[in-house]
């Protein structure tokens, strides 16, 4: 394990400061993409345990894809208990703490674009809410939100399903659902109301699904892409294609659906940015990216944090503080005088957590 920082990068009421001594009022945990296991093991899920107070302060967030690949099968698959023990190995991170535990669905919680999506997000929610009033899953049956999740007075989460926005209209909850907010201009009027009436606090913008990125759904390729297309798919897989060069150009242009390029996810993006940077005091939070990032884009800072059980390239940018491709997780300390910093931690595969 390696810790990085800590990075100071924002005091929430509008200007940057330097590191003092000041008591912590909240910690915010934020893991993403930890749905696989490594031999069995959860080595970023058990770093963050034992590296972090897990007390009334604390708050985990897991960002999505908190099951590969195909989110939780009916419990009458053989599919089911490994699956789950995926899931239980998270909602542990807190067991027997007074730490809170937050799940956002992912692409691959939904089963990317199956048809019956909606009954698997459902069901992995069904399932996670179901396991003590510390422990939630936001938003729930496959609706966009946006929800508030207060962590105190004053910081509030605001967390929305991504994924809702690049499913096809047929796949996904509409008009006809019983979600409190049914298209997307109802979901861009309450975000906009959620901040506006938040805005003297600080808020973490969260969903699966990053909003800015430099690794591969950002369109990172470098020349082994050009050459060996197919390693993307199977990093075994070093067959040369005359035509290769396709593969990554089709991609940093066009995008495939879990690419920022991608006109959905462009869309969406274009809308949450246009209402959040109206307001001061937003983080932008999201994992999808198997990496660990902080980027800073005129005064709003966004932290990726996809990195709870795989890891992937990612390119260096004058826009990204930090960057790396190891396996970790990010911590936010929140202070009482209202400084906020984060650090990064990377994890061994083979660490002894």
């Amino acid at each position: 394990m390696r810790k990085s920082g800590p990075v100071i990068f924002l005091l929430f009421i509008g200007k940057i400061c330097m590191a003092q001594s000041d008591s912590i009022q909240a910690r915010i945990i934020l893991i993403g993409d930890a749905g696989d296991l490594n031999f069995g093991r959860a080595p970023v899920v058990d770093a963050a345990r034992d590296l972090i107070p897990l007390d009334s302060n604390t708050t985990v967030i897991y960002l999505g894809d908190n099951l590969y690949n195909s989110g939780l099968p009916d419990d009458i698959m053989p599919g089911y208990t490994p699956a789950k023990a995926v899931l239980d190995s998270q909602i542990n991170i807190a067991k027997g703490t007074n730490a809170k535990v937050v799940f956002i669905p992912g692409n691959h919680d939904w089963n990317n674009e199956a048809p019956d999506g909606v009954e698997i997000v459902k069901r992995e929610g069904a399932y996670i809410n179901s396991q003590g009033k510390n422990v939630r899953f936001i938003p729930v049956d496959g609706c966009p939100g946006p929800e508030l999740y207060p962590i105190n007075d004053d910081i509030v989460l605001v967390i929305y399903d991504s994924q809702w926005f690049i499913r096809p209209q047929s796949g996904k909850p509409g008009i006809e659902s019983d979600c409190s907010f049914k298209t997307p201009e109802q979901f861009y009027n309450e975000l906009d109301d959620l901040l506006s009436n938040n805005s003297n606090k600080l808020i973490i913008l969260a969903s699966h699904h990053t909003l800015k990125s430099y690794g591969i759904h950002g369109g990172y390729f470098n020349l082994k892409q050009y050459i060996f297309p197919l390693t993307d798919m199977n990093p075994k897989l070093w067959i040369p294609l005359p035509m290769g060069f396709i593969y990554p150009i089709a991609r940093g242009v066009f995008g495939v659906p879990e690419d920022l390029r991608y006109p959905a996810y462009a869309n969406m993006i274009s809308g949450v940015e246009k209402i959040a940077k109206q307001h001061r005091n937003v983080i932008f939070a999201g994992g999808h990216e198997h990496t660990l990032q902080l980027i800073k884009d005129s005064s709003y800072y966004y932290i990726v944090s996809g990195a709870g059980s795989k890891s992937t390239r990612v390119n260096k940018n004058k826009k990204a503080l930090y960057s790396n491709q190891s396996l970790g997780f990010a911590a936010l300390e929140i202070s009482k005088n209202k400084n906020v910093h984060v650090d990064f931690y990377t994890v061994d595969k083979d660490s002894e957590f």
